[in-house]
């Protein structure tokens, strides 16, 4: 199963756009890197055109970034397969967003292979900032499913670990009341999950 975390707290401004380029070029950590609309080899390039992009919209303040982090599942097995994906994943906010991206090989608690997308917060063609509420990520996650050819889901880190979170409820056809849970180890990754019914 793909896993795919959505960070959402990257305020800091411009000095988490640098640090978060700064990290996805790291050659000691970086399998390979990728861009749409930014100079993938050069962090300081890529740097400067995603701040140039807020400054043509006048957005150079808040939220720079998207970051998103898709943990593939066991099925992929070759930094060839994972890196394929990667592009993908990177592909599907291309028309609208630059993206920095990267694929590391480091355990990410669920696969060996994970993939980071810097998604700069300005779409290049009107201005507008991006949405990674359940509008955005509910047809990203679809979309990795598609592309995996395994179940995926996305969620939101807290720095409060909630053991136990409840996903859904649905009624039996004795109108009874079951709870789904999944509950997460501190990583993020599923320990315990019981919404294959749903």
């Amino acid at each position: 199963m793909a896993r795919i975390k959505v960070i959402r707290n990257t305020y800091g401004g411009t000095n988490y756009l640098w640090n978060g380029c700064r990290y996805i070029y790291n050659p000691e950590k970086a399998i390979a890197v990728g861009g749409y609309g930014v100079n993938p080899y050069n962090y300081i390039d890529a740097y400067n055109q995603m701040l140039t992009c807020k400054e043509y919209f006048f957005k150079t303040s808040g939220n720079p970034l998207a970051h998103i982090i898709v943990s593939f599942g066991a099925s992929v097995t070759n930094s060839a397969m994972a890196w394929n994906l990667s592009q993908q994943c990177a592909a599907y906010f291309a028309p609208y967003y630059q993206v920095y991206y990267c694929l590391h090989n480091k355990d990410a608690g669920c696969s060996n292979y994970h993939t980071h997308l810097l998604i700069n917060s300005v779409n290049y063609i009107n201005g507008n900032m991006i949405s990674t509420g359940a509008e955005t990520m509910l047809p990203f996650t679809n979309f990795i499913t598609t592309i995996t050819g395994e179940r995926s889901n996305y969620y939101y880190p807290t720095k409060k670990k909630l053991p136990l979170q409840k996903v859904n409820c649905t009624f039996n056809e004795n109108n009874n009341q079951k709870t789904y849970y999944k509950i997460f180890n501190k990583r993020g990754c599923i320990i315990y999950d019981n919404t294959d019914g749903l």
